[in-house]
């Protein structure tokens, strides 16, 4: 999402989870290649790590200066509805022009009308938010959950079938991309399982993941 906002392309990000306080944090701390757990950590001993502390700020604070600027909205509502997020975007284009909406995660959302049981919840809410990006003509990132299935099969590497509500998932999405942390150096990863949009691919960032 931060390569997105540096190109002026704005996000409106539904977070069901975080604070927006919270979010630029995490964001700041991927781009200063900080690692907040340990930051917070030195805090309470600032006396023994002063020069690590000292560094740390200053490329927080570089980057949270370069972060202030870039063209993102967040909505902190928790459990929203598809029609929520249909009203919130419409209302929030009338100052703000959205070319992207990303929604975390679809299993906080609630779905409206007569569901019975995950499978028919998930299935609603993924239908419902292609036809809302049509709507809309915007692109939508519905992020989601992983199952416990991998956990304990004791594996790192996602799959299609490893998402909850998967099904629905890989039938109304343009592509599906799925994102870990693999291998001893703790790499991210990313794979795509796509529909119509070429061959199923992956990718492996040069840095490390970075706790937050």
């Amino acid at each position: 999402m931060i390569s997105v906002l540096r190109n002026n392309i704005g996000v409106l990000c539904f977070s069901m989870e975080m604070s927006a306080k919270n979010m630029f944090q995490r964001m700041a701390a991927i781009e200063a290649r900080v690692d907040l757990l340990e930051f917070r950590y030195m805090q309470e001993k600032p006396s023994a790590y002063n020069l690590d502390l000292a560094e740390m700020r200053e490329r927080l604070d570089e980057k949270s200066r370069e972060l202030c600027p870039l063209p993102l909205v967040v909505s902190t509502k928790p459990s929203v509805t598809t029609e929520y997020v249909l009203e919130e975007t419409d209302r929030i284009r009338s100052g703000f022009k959205p070319d992207l909406v990303v929604i975390d995660h679809m299993q906080l959302m609630f779905s409206t009308g007569n569901v019975r049981g995950d499978y028919e919840k998930f299935t609603n809410i993924s239908r419902t938010m292609k036809q809302i990006a049509v709507e809309l003509d915007l692109p939508v990132i519905l992020v989601s959950q992983t199952s416990r299935r991998n956990s304990a099969d004791h594996r790192t590497e996602l799959e299609v079938s490893d998402l909850r509500g998967s099904g629905a998932i890989e039938e109304d999405a343009a592509t599906v991309f799925l994102i870990y942390v693999s291998g001893a150096e703790r790499m991210g990863q990313c794979s795509s399982a796509m529909r119509g949009h070429g061959a199923a691919g992956w990718w492996r960032p040069r840095t490390p993941a970075v706790r937050t």
